[in-house]
């Protein structure tokens, strides 16, 4: 993918997953890279399934519903509990 292939979009024309407060790089293969000035928060995602979103709470790496890492300054956690870390 090129960057003549990434959708900026003005403040009248934003891609899909953009708003007001809301920027979005997306290319033609469904990759993104998403800033979120509301959430503060960065997200990156591609198509198929992996995601990894920054945010005040910490770090967290997603792919699918059933894989997630959290970490934060709480510790790491993986699968919503199943294995812990704390700090």
């Amino acid at each position: 993918s090129n960057v003549s292939n990434i959708q900026l979009g003005a403040e009248d024309e934003l891609p899909q997953d953009a708003g007001p407060k809301k920027r979005a790089l997306i290319t033609n293969k469904d990759l993104k890279l998403i800033f979120d000035d509301d959430a503060e928060s960065i997200t990156i995602s591609h198509s198929g399934g992996a995601e990894i979103v920054l945010d005040s709470s910490g770090l967290t790496l997603k792919f699918g519903d059933s894989v997630k890492l959290v970490l934060s300054s709480s510790g790491i956690d993986m699968v919503d509990g199943a294995f812990t870390v704390t700090s």
